[in-house]
């Protein structure tokens, strides 16, 4: 019977910068290309607006990708945007975060559409990050999911002029419609 080799980070810290993401799900590598512009636009948003709220509460840091997150030796994650309390801040060094963020967002795109909703999903819910959002640039909605019992619970799905609920960043005034444009 045949084994599979699990990867680590250390074969992570070998993948090639040529433009794609490489992630690691429980041993195993996953590759997206670089993103869509409307991607890239709803990044910018989130990692500016959050960024904003966070540094003016002093809550703690805002990273986005690439940025490594170690979740075990067979997990290195790289979500699109994610947010770090400063409480949990001794856990991050120059390769990334050995640990936990308090909230990851993921940006679905073709290409990581279904790996957002389920090894993703069930990973950082196994690892216990406390708030997961995905969100939808063709739909134009964040689905935030809020860990209760070691499983997600759909808090909300916000679209248009709703406010994104999260229960990390409780008082965040951040309107779904800020994260889309029609331009592209």
């Amino acid at each position: 019977m045949a084994t599979r080799t699990k990867l680590t980070y250390e074969d992570y810290e070998t993948f090639p910068d040529d433009g794609n993401r490489y992630e690691i799900i429980d041993g195993e590598v996953f590759l997206s290309p670089p993103p869509i512009t409307a991607h890239q636009w709803a990044s910018a948003q989130l990692s500016r607006l959050i960024g904003n709220h966070v540094m003016q509460q002093n809550l703690g840091y805002v990273f986005y990708a690439p940025f490594a997150v170690h979740l075990s030796p067979h997990d290195v994650f790289e979500p699109d945007v994610l947010f770090i309390s400063e409480s949990k801040m001794s856990l991050v060094d120059r390769r990334g975060m050995n640990g936990v963020p308090d909230l990851c967002i993921e940006i679905a795109s073709p290409s990581t559409r279904s790996r957002d909703r389920t090894a993703k999903y069930e990973r950082y819910a196994y690892f216990g990050v406390p708030d997961y959002w995905i969100v939808d640039v063709n739909a134009q909605t964040v689905e935030v999911f809020s860990l209760e019992n070691h499983s997600y619970l759909l808090l909300a799905i916000a679209r248009g002029d709703e406010v994104i609920v999260s229960r990390v960043l409780p008082d965040l005034e951040l309107r779904a419609s800020a994260l889309f444009t029609s331009r592209w």
